[in-house]
């Protein structure tokens, strides 16, 4: 990938804002699409070995992570955009596909930093680290590839039951058809990320991209840029594309029907595919990571359209500063309000805000057990290429009973009136949060670390003990005043630990890619 200067023999990188390659020495430029551009002398031996459909390249291999990126010639590369190693990477000579068309980077670095940094600004909490301006020059320029699938269709359809709505005044009009007819043609998916290192959440929340500017591949614009590898395997996405094809045919055939809708349930179940083909393009990202210990955070950004997604960590000095003074200011607010206070009314309202702030906390634990396991990323040798499984109806029914539980609980926890309600409404409160309990324990063990079980454990007990002051009809409100400060001590366990678990939510696990599935079979 290094390429010469013609003028002068200086090495050319291509540059951004004139779309064209530029010597770093004599500054000249060069137009990328002209193919009198020699690459250097130790290399062209190579070359010629070269298939059609192969290229050749240099691999730099990260010793920590095994994260396997192409660089251009003599670039010394001493940093891995994936898990922030800074050991010199291992460099060796292969041969890649070649791939089939390329989008140029059209952001130049100094674009991405000024938005980065006016995006930033944002959010208060930040460490400052990630405002520094020698921080940002860590932004890189990476490739990343993408499949994009295409099928070749023959097939006889017959959809019943399809019509249109016409609307005449204050009266609707519906006409139904039965379909007939040949489906023969092509059909092209969209695309799917390539790379196993780059997360599909990540991929999802910077597209799309124009694919009206993809332009046939030129090893000159990977020129002064990183290229990552694809590592997951065409098949990986078959049950996607089981999904995908159908409604791309459905929008297809309802092209040639006049506003006639076919049935998308008829249209997936007649419609053959045949002869799926798959290629790869290379997309542009600028990378920025940012590690502490043995968790990352990713700074990405859309190389064409400047969409970006940042994993952005908490602050816990500033932000727990910002929480004192916060709540200095609301106790002297509450203690303006005529309040009277009834011991019973007391413990029944911490107890459903015990309840709720686990119910929170657990949205949470779920959130980032999901980030740990990969569980949206179809490449991930963490899935192993398995389909998303739906979720259970026992699972679907506890959702649905957290949140009736968090509406209908609401008025009965601050209105009850008399002392014979209150054994009914801590039963109540013992069963929701039992369920939040096995929710917690369910996600905390798919977390390395797995603190979060204990806060699950303190809320279970305090709710028990509730339970049974209410149950023992204990008159003193001495106890009622214990269970609602230990619900407040419980509650507040559980926001401490949310607000620690927060960098584990906006982080994610430092990759190791040596077992990876995808990049054995991939070459």
């Amino acid at each position: 990938m290094g390429m010469k200067c013609p003028a002068c023999g200086g090495y050319l990188e291509f540059d951004i804002e004139s779309q064209k390659l530029k010597c770093t020495y004599c500054g000249s430029f060069q137009d990328p699409q002209k193919n009198n551009l020699k690459k250097e002398a130790d290399r062209q031996s190579v070359q010629k070995r070269e298939s059609a459909e192969q290229i050749s390249v240099d691999v730099y291999s990260c010793k920590n992570c095994g994260a396997e990126l192409c660089a251009p010639n003599e670039q010394v590369v001493a940093f891995c955009m994936y898990c922030g190693g800074q050991a010199t990477l291992l460099r060796k000579a292969a041969s890649i596909r070649k791939p089939v068309g390329i989008i140029p980077f059209e952001i130049s670095k100094k674009k991405v930093c000024e938005l980065y940094s006016k995006k930033i600004d944002e959010f208060p909490f930040v460490p400052r680290s990630f405002k520094k301006s020698e921080f940002l020059e860590g932004f890189r320029g990476i490739y990343i590839p993408y499949w994009k699938f295409s099928a070749k269709v023959n097939s006889y359809i017959s959809i019943k039951g399809a019509g249109t709505r016409s609307k005449y005044g204050v009266y609707e009009a519906s006409e139904r058809y039965d379909v007939k007819a040949w489906c023969v043609g092509s059909i092209d998916s969209g695309t799917y990320d390539a790379s196993e290192a780059f997360d599909d959440t990540i991929a999802f929340a910077i597209s799309p991209y124009k694919e009206a500017s993809i332009i046939p591949f030129n090893e000159a614009y990977l020129s002064g840029f990183y290229a990552d590898m694809a590592t997951v395997e065409p098949n990986a996405y078959d049950y996607v594309l089981r999904e995908d094809f159908p409604k791309i045919a459905q929008s297809e055939i309802r092209k040639h029907l006049n506003g006639i809708e076919p049935d998308i349930k008829e249209v997936k179940s007649q419609i053959k595919l045949q002869k799926m083909e798959a290629e790869t393009f290379l997309f542009p990202v600028w990378f920025l990571t940012w590690r502490k210990g043995k968790r990352v955070c990713y700074s990405v950004m859309n190389g064409q359209s400047g969409e970006l997604s940042i994993d952005l960590p908490v602050d816990y000095m500033r932000f727990f500063r910002y929480a004192i003074v916060m709540s200095f200011f609301v106790v002297n607010l509450m203690d303006l309000l005529p309040v009277f206070i009834i011991p019973f009314k007391v413990a029944t309202a911490s107890s459903f805000l015990l309840y709720f702030s686990s119910f929170i906390f657990n949205r949470e634990l779920k959130k980032i057990c999901q980030i740990e396991t990969h569980y949206f990323d179809v490449g991930s040798s963490l899935r192993k290429n398995k389909e998303l499984k739906e979720t259970s109806t026992g699972l679907l029914v506890l959702d649905v009973l957290h949140y009736l539980a968090a509406f209908l609980m609401v008025i009965p926890a601050f209105l009850v009136t008399t002392s014979e309600h209150v054994l009914k409404f801590f039963i109540l409160m013992l069963s929701f949060q039992l369920i939040v309990f096995i929710r917690q324990c369910k996600s905390s063990f798919g977390i390395k670390n797995g603190i979060g079980i204990i806060p699950a454990f303190i809320s279970l007990f305090v709710q028990v003990a509730g339970v049974v002051v209410a149950y023992n009809d204990i008159q003193a409100d001495i106890y009622y005043y214990d269970i609602s400060i230990c619900c407040l001590v419980a509650m507040i366990i559980n926001i401490v630990t949310s607000v620690f678990y927060m960098n584990y939510l906006t982080t994610r696990p430092a990759p190791n890619f040596y077992t990876r599935e995808g990049a054995k079979n991939g070459r």
